[in-house]
């Protein structure tokens, strides 16, 4: 299969039945303080990345 993605992670490239969406929240300084943006963003991983990520 041809890669449609890379692994933000490791660099694999990924087809469209190895890639793991994720979500990834979004923080900025500003002024005093640090904020968030209200829509996460998305981040494009490996499976065994996904796993190391997730695993105990």
């Amino acid at each position: 299969m041809t890669a449609l993605a890379v692994c933000t992670l490791c660099g694999a490239g990924l087809c469209p039945l190895h890639v793991q969406v994720e979500k990834q929240e979004l923080h900025e300084f500003a002024g005093m303080g640090k904020t968030s943006h209200d829509q996460p963003a998305r981040r494009l991983v490996c499976t065994t990345c996904a796993k190391a990520e997730h695993s105990p």
